[in-house]
């Protein structure tokens, strides 16, 4: 009997402890995968989820020196060097614009995860830090004429995402740029506040 009542505990004690695993691991936030191409995935932003088409103008957002450009995309006022860090938002607003049907993704480096990220896509309401940003994004732009709920009619040249990229201090932010069907990453910088990065 006395056997049978310690099976049984041990059993109970197994139960509860897989529960317990189960319900931390739901909870917690979704780790960044790796695809077959060895691109990183993470979050998707895409047509349905951009903030507008019509915001922005080809000559404007993609021939400015003031502009981060890597091929289809370009996110406002990234290149200025120094990049303004504002406390009150936690980093620097960009807001990032992507030619018609071209596909991005956007990931932050091993080295910058912990110290960085990028609030763009869903987030959550109010005041977001670097625990609440993304390590890795893709943008999916609408397709030229495509019809977008959000946009309350058919898309432009461009789709716009509003939002920035967050850190903990000024800092240099180092980008991997995937462009549509490359399996290489473009290599860019974010000077958010300070003046070089070595």
């Amino acid at each position: 009997m006395t056997g049978h009542r310690s099976v049984t505990a041990a059993a109970v004690l197994a139960t509860v402890a897989v529960a317990a695993s189960l319900a931390a691991s739901s909870s917690a936030k979704p780790a960044d995968k790796t695809t077959a191409m060895g691109r990183p995935s993470g979050v998707v932003a895409d047509c349905a989820k951009g903030s507008g088409s019509r915001g922005g103008s080809l000559s404007r957002e993609f021939g400015s020196r003031w502009n981060l450009v890597v091929g289809p995309l370009a996110m406002s006022g990234a290149r200025a060097i120094p990049g303004g860090y504002s406390k009150s938002f936690g980093g620097n607003k960009f807001p990032l614009y992507i030619k018609a049907g071209h596909r991005i993704t956007i990931a932050l480096t091993s080295g910058t995860k912990e110290r960085a990220a990028l609030a763009y896509g869903p987030l959550p309401n109010g005041y977001v830090e670097v625990d609440d940003g993304h390590r890795v994004i893709t943008f999916i732009a609408c397709r030229r004429g495509q019809y977008s709920p959000g946009f309350g009619g058919p898309a432009g040249r461009l789709t716009f995402w509003s939002g920035g990229v967050l850190a903990i201090a000024p800092r240099c932010v180092p980008l991997l740029i995937w462009v549509d069907h490359e399996r290489s990453p473009r290599r860019a910088v974010i000077h958010l506040g300070v003046p070089g990065c070595g």
